[in-house]
């Protein structure tokens, strides 16, 4: 379920039968400790699960793990096709880990999108040890975010309504967000904020497929609520997570949502 809980989702490994999860701030402590016990970073953490390609998922494992491999939008029920990339994997045994990633993405792609189990998906690749710069990026924006007149709060609102979103609205495609934002001729943005952005995205994101139904989609999803409410009910939880501090995102929604 991404990084927030709801009724029907809840972060990530439900326990059918005791109602445990594990939470995104539990997920970074696991990373942690299984890192600690291989003596090395994770090569690859891959969720064959919904919803877990978001900018705040990545950056609470990323101290411990090198590559994410995730969707932005729902996995299909059959899950992961493994039986056309753990054959190409097989073929390739010196493949690096971010070849691997690009593999499954590949045939995760391919295998939904034509067939009797043709599905909507996406599946990406992102290279963590470059959060550093996505983050500086991004707190950028946050900063000039917080200089908002209300009629460009407006515009800005408009312009998250119409960005490519997942089956939570308020996830929403960040490389769409910045391209909307563009050109939405908000003047507390400059030019210059969007290419860092775009440049930063060029190398955190190691590859990006989609079926045709999210072409929009770029491969990394982030938190971005359209209405006070929405906001509201989940601030409280956004604010135990690493990444709203890295970025003052938080800080640029408390402004918007005042």
């Amino acid at each position: 379920g991404g990084w927030h809980r709801s009724h029907t989702f809840r972060d990530i490994s439900t326990d059918d039968y005791t109602g445990n999860i594990i939470t995104t701030p539990q997920m970074g402590t696991a990373a942690q400790e299984i890192a600690k016990i291989i003596g090395h970073k994770l090569d690859i953490m891959g969720t064959d699960a919904c919803l877990m390609a978001m900018a705040e998922v990545g950056f609470e494992v990323a101290d411990n793990v090198s590559y994410l491999v995730a969707s932005e939008e729902v996995i299909p029920g059959m899950g992961w096709p493994y039986h056309k990339f753990v054959p190409r994997w097989a073929a390739s045994p010196k493949a690096t880990a971010a070849e691997v990633g690009k593999m499954v993405d590949e045939e995760y792609a391919k295998f939904y999108s034509s067939g009797s189990d043709a599905a909507d998906g996406t599946l990406s690749t992102m290279d963590l040890s470059k959060f550093a710069a996505l983050n500086s990026a991004l707190y950028e924006l946050a900063q000039a975010g917080q200089k908002l007149s209300s009629s460009d709060v407006t515009k800005l609102l408009s312009v998250v309504s119409s960005t490519q979103g997942f089956y939570f609205s308020d996830y929403k495609d960040l490389g769409d967000l910045v391209a909307n934002l563009k050109k939405a001729g908000i003047s507390a943005f400059s030019p210059a904020i969007f290419t860092h952005v775009e440049t930063a995205m060029k190398s955190f994101m190691v590859d990006s497929q989609v079926t045709p139904s999210f072409k929009k989609a770029t491969g990394v999803s982030i938190w971005m609520p359209s209405s006070k409410s929405t906001y509201s009910a989940y601030s409280n939880r956004y604010k135990l997570l690493k990444f709203p501090g890295a970025t003052g995102w938080q800080s640029m929604l408390e402004w918007i949502f005042k």
